[in-house]
């Protein structure tokens, strides 16, 4: 239910149903939200007993994720270094993907050593990478779980693979959708993070996506809120809506929900498409040059 305002009330969050904090919800609405609140659990509950019973099924084929065989290289990886993470009984996975940037590989290397060794978390980790460097960092400190998708050892393909094209954005999201159809809820670990604690114990897990915010206060944390004044709406005359725009991706759960894995197919979709839309604009450009 939306509240009367003023256009004074931009950039606020709305605190009551009479616009202050001292005010709770009406009991009509605590009960609407505790009613919404057990819905989710019983949805989640659901999708968890489903996810069991997929992870169970560890001789599936992989998810189609990909045009032909295009990213079939990717896929196999993946798959591969899922049957051999060290915790099969893990309550979840956490997924970290590595380009071929020297910053972002000395960045993982700090995450391995201050944060994965020290709380344990090896057997939990799933490392995608596209660069031996970060390959051999992780088997080196005991990660067993890691899927090379490209080497940069400088050896010729025998053919071209658009595979071993795939950026570490585009890796990420196809890495996800492959865990997540398979029944894991996903961590997405930026290489860059330096975790303090096993941060699994700080999720609710009660949604399809659980993401951090980098935000500094309620609004930047929380949401804007956006006001519309509309006078020929009489009392309902002020709409409220919310802007987001400090999520940060590199660090988010991801429950195995079909909703979820929808989100890392669409993103990967997305980002791959426009990888293969760049380059093709390269390679008319590199013509018209020679031309």
């Amino acid at each position: 239910m939306e509240r009367q305002g003023h256009p004074g009330d931009q950039g606020r969050l709305p605190a009551g149903r009479h616009g202050g904090g001292r005010h709770a919800a009406p009991p009509r609405a605590r009960r609407h939200r505790r009613g919404l609140r057990q819905t989710l659990r019983r949805r989640h509950r659901r999708e968890a007993r489903r996810a069991l019973r997929a992870r169970q099924q560890r001789g599936r084929r992989a998810p189609d994720v990909g045009d032909g065989d295009e990213f079939a290289a990717a896929v196999a990886a993946v798959c591969a270094a899922l049957g051999n993470l060290g915790d099969p009984n893990a309550p979840d996975l956490i997924l970290v993907t590595v380009g071929d940037d020297a910053n972002e590989e000395a960045a993982f290397e700090a995450l391995l050593r201050d944060g994965v060794t020290r709380l344990g978390l090896k057997g939990r980790v799933l490392v995608a990478t596209t660069s031996s460097r970060a390959s051999s960092a992780a088997l080196a400190a005991g990660v067993k779980s890691v899927a090379l998708v490209a080497s940069n050892d400088g050896a010729r393909p025998s053919r071209p693979s658009k595979s071993a094209r795939l950026s570490s954005t585009a890796l990420k999201w196809l890495a996800a959708r492959i865990v997540l159809s398979r029944g894991w809820p996903t961590l997405l670990l930026d290489p860059r993070t330096a975790l303090i604690r096993d941060p699994s114990r700080y999720f609710s897990r009660d949604s399809d996506v659980e993401v951090a915010s980098d935000g500094w206060d309620d609004v930047t944390a929380y949401g804007y809120d956006n006001v519309v004044d509309d006078p020929e709406m009489d009392w309902s005359r002020f709409c409220h809506g919310g802007r987001v725009l400090t999520s940060d991706p590199g660090f988010a759960l991801l429950m195995p929900t079909e909703e979820a894995a929808k989100l890392a197919g669409l993103v990967f979709g997305r980002v791959a498409a426009e990888a293969a839309r760049g380059r093709g604009q390269n390679q008319n450009q590199n013509q018209n040059q020679n031309q």
